[in-house]
């Protein structure tokens, strides 16, 4: 009878990196690799297409979902997708879609950008973006794949993410084999086929006319700032969730102020922007915050 290999210490460390903290970039280049075909395979995913990239967030090397991976999926899964509704919600823009599968099990998902500030050709951009980002994120959560979609990293806020190349090419050029991530904007074009290694990806360049900056939080005590916009956070959450508000309504127009980060990365600018994104949803549906409900 044959006994299983032993685990070595190294090779047991390098197992937690990824399945523990997540964190790609304590692998060899050869063993990233083999990483990123065992997933394309426990995916049914051509690895040769591209359909994850690489991006750097709170200081670990992950890997997010591009068109390819959302494309593949939604062909592999027979899911078919129709967008029960577009809402305009102070100047955030929210698309609705539903994905079924062939047994009938259903979701949705929400898509929302921001359109302030933006016309023409950027306005139009940022309505079938918004759409985009609904049929791809619905598209991951119906196939069980928890992963950041492409569309959602580029609506990061600056500083999030990271660039990320080799740490051993000299000057920081990229590795051979790789390409660099496409343009903001550009990523329902053409998927490339013609990269055998996972591509290095930037942070993409902002889009359209830039949005009116959020209000800029200067307090005595950081501490204290936090503990009164996180009051006056669930003042709202309280009269939005009593006047019969989507949970996941709130939760897209949170998720897009706080650029998709976890409440437990929240800085006091940030909360500033939910805080402000709720108030507006208040005066929409409700009126002006502390207006007793009917």
């Amino acid at each position: 009878m044959d006994l299983p290999t032993p685990v070595t210490e190294d090779a047991a460390r390098l197992l937690e990196q990824v399945v523990v903290h997540g964190d790609l970039a304590k692998l060899s280049p050869a063993e990233r690799l083999a990483y990123y075909q065992r997933v394309c395979e426990s995916l049914g995913l051509n690895p040769l297409t591209g359909p994850f990239r690489y991006i750097v967030l709170s200081g670990r090397l992950t890997l997010y979902a591009t068109r390819d991976a959302a494309d593949q999926l939604r062909k592999i899964h027979r899911v078919s997708i129709r967008i029960t509704s577009r809402e305009l919600v102070g100047d955030v823009y929210v698309v609705t879609a539903q994905a079924q599968l062939p047994d009938g099990r259903t979701d949705e998902a929400i898509g929302a950008v921001s359109l302030a500030g933006l016309r023409g050709d950027a306005l139009a951009n940022a309505y079938m973006k918004a759409e985009t980002k609904a049929k791809r994120r619905v598209t991951l959560s119906m196939v069980g794949l928890g992963w950041l979609d492409e569309t959602e990293v580029e609506d990061l806020p600056p500083g999030t993410a990271a660039a990320w190349t080799e740490p051993d090419a000299p000057g920081g050029a990229r590795p051979a084999g790789t390409r660099p991530s496409p343009a903001a904007g550009a990523s329902d074009g053409p998927a490339a086929t013609d990269t055998p290694t996972p591509p290095v990806t930037v942070s993409p360049p902002e889009t359209g006319a830039a949005a009116p900056p959020a209000p800029t939080v200067e307090p005595a005590s950081a501490a204290d700032a936090v503990g009164d916009l996180e009051t006056q956070y669930e003042a709202l959450l309280r009269d939005l969730r009593a006047a019969g508000t989507s949970e996941r309504l709130i939760a897209a127009l949170t998720a897009s102020a706080a650029g998709n980060r976890p409440r437990t990365d929240w800085t006091p600018d940030i909360w500033a922007r939910v805080v402000e994104q709720l108030q507006r949803l208040h005066r929409q549906r409700i009126g002006e915050p502390g207006q007793q409900i009917a």
